[in-house]
């Protein structure tokens, strides 16, 4: 469960990074 939890923040993160490299609003990613 722990592990998945991690993946899962991981993923979060990646893609927030992901996101925010290319401008994309907080509130946009937040709401997805």
């Amino acid at each position: 469960m722990a592990m998945d939890f991690q993946s899962a923040m991981e993923t979060f993160a990646e893609a927030w990074v992901a996101a925010s490299i290319k401008g994309a609003p907080i509130s946009e990613i937040s709401s997805q």
